[in-house]
Parts: C-alpha cells; sequence; structure tokens
C-alpha cells in the first residue's frame, strides 16, 4: 500500500505543472466568462432585462469550453495516476499466481518425497496424536505386524503391547511430552500373536501448529534372544 501510494504521490508531481496551466487556463476563461455576464447585464434595457443576444451565446459557449477542460483534465489525470498502479496490481496478482503455482509444485514434490522415504524406510514409523493413537505408519509397519493401514489407523501403542508392557504406554508417553524425546524398549504383538521386541525411538514434532509423536521401531528380537542366552 506504501508502495502504491508513493507511485501516486510520484506521477502527481510529475503532472502538477499541467495541472496548474490547464487550471490557470480554466480560471481566466471564467473570469472572463463572469466578466462578459456583467457587460452583457450593464448592456440590457432596464425596463425588459434583455440579455445581449450575442453575449449569452458568447457564455454559453464559454462556459462549455470551460465544462469540456474540466472534464479533459480530470479524464487525464485519473489515467495517469491510476494506471500504472493497476498495471503494478494486475502485475502482483499474476506474480502471486506464479509464486503459488511454483510453491504447491514444490509442495507435491516435498510430499512425494516424504511419502516415498516414509514407505521405503528399512524401520517400522509410527505417527500418533498426544494420547497415542495412530494417525500413519508406514507399509513396513503393516508388513511386520499383518494389520492394513485402515486396521492400525483405528488402533493406538496400547493396543499393539504385550499385557508386560501395557502399564508403560502412558508413561512413555508423559515423558515424550515432557522432554520432547525419548528411547525405550518395549514389546508388540502381531496380528497372528507374535511377540516382537523393539527399540522405540519417539520425539515430539509440530506439525502446522499440532504436536505430535513420531516413533521409529527396529527389531531387537535377535538381540534379546541372544542376550538371554549369555
Amino acid at each position: 500500500m506504501n508502495k502504491l501510494l508513493k507511485n501516486f504521490l510520484a506521477r502527481l508531481i510529475l503532472f502538477l505543472p499541467i495541472i496548474i496551466g490547464i487550471a490557470t487556463s480554466i480560471f481566466v476563461i471564467t473570469f472572463q466568462s463572469i466578466r462578459n455576464f456583467e457587460q452583457a447585464i450593464n448592456q440590457s434595457t432596464t425596463s425588459n432585462l434583455n440579455l445581449n443576444g450575442e453575449l449569452i451565446n458568447k457564455i454559453i459557449l464559454e462556459s462549455v469550453l470551460i465544462g469540456i477542460i474540466i472534464i479533459v483534465l480530470l479524464s487525464t489525470v485519473v489515467y495517469f495516476l491510476t494506471i500504472e498502479n493497476i498495471r503494478n496490481y494486475l502485475r502482483q496478482i499474476s506474480i502471486s499466481k506464479e509464486k503459488l503455482v511454483s510453491t504447491k509444485k514444490a509442495l507435491t514434490f516435498s510430499e512425494q518425497k516424504f511419502e516415498t522415504i516414509f514407505n521405503n524406510s528399512s524401520d517400522e514409523i509410527f505417527l500418533a496424536d498426544l494420547n497415542g493413537d495412530f494417525i500413519e505408519v508406514n507399509q513396513l509397519v503393516c508388513e511386520k505386524l499383518g494389520y492394513t493401514k485402515a486396521e492400525l489407523l483405528k488402533m493406538s501403542f496400547l493396543h499393539l503391547k504385550t499385557p508386560k508392557y501395557k502399564a508403560y504406554v502412558s508413561k512413555n508417553l508423559k515423558k515424550i511430552i515432557a522432554e520432547g524425546f525419548h528411547t525405550y524398549e518395549t514389546e508388540n504383538v502381531s496380528k497372528a500373536g507374535k511377540v516382537i521386541s523393539v527399540e522405540m525411538k519417539s520425539r515430539l514434532i509440530n506439525c502446522s501448529g499440532t504436536k505430535m509423536i513420531v516413533s521409529v521401531a527396529r527389531n531387537i528380537t535377535e538381540r534379546k534372544a541372544i542376550e538371554k542366552k549369555m
């Protein structure tokens, strides 16, 4: 808005001499018309106050001329003071549209890139709300646990835990929310009932103003089995 105002004032100053010149001409013509009108009054007869026809025609002609000059002046000033601002405004709209299209393309590319990385990760990735309810899971989670994505999105961390680790779900969530990051070991149960030991690395993130928990699970079943044998 300040830029448009500056452009307006700059153009006003540029056309100021022209405006003053035309205004002076209008003043001179108007002044002369008034004098002619006074002369017509003085030359009229006191009995019937009929004005001289020639002077009346001259006054009318001068009045019309003044009106035309005023219209031309206003039209010229309005045109030159606003046309460039309108062009700039339209140009800015065009630039904004181009930026919007570019941003959308970049966003689409980022989403596709994220989805590719997300679904091709060698680790199980869970995205959950602060209550532990799943918002999104990657393809590996579905493969390892035997659930469809639709089924998992109706579940939470609590649904996947063995009885031994169910009691720790709430504590782990509170620690993640309080500290922003938490690494812990737990056990998930697949749809077929298989117990899978995992190491969970969970982090609190802010996604478009909404806090979420992203957790990466790494299968440590073999490591735990070796530890038991030792």
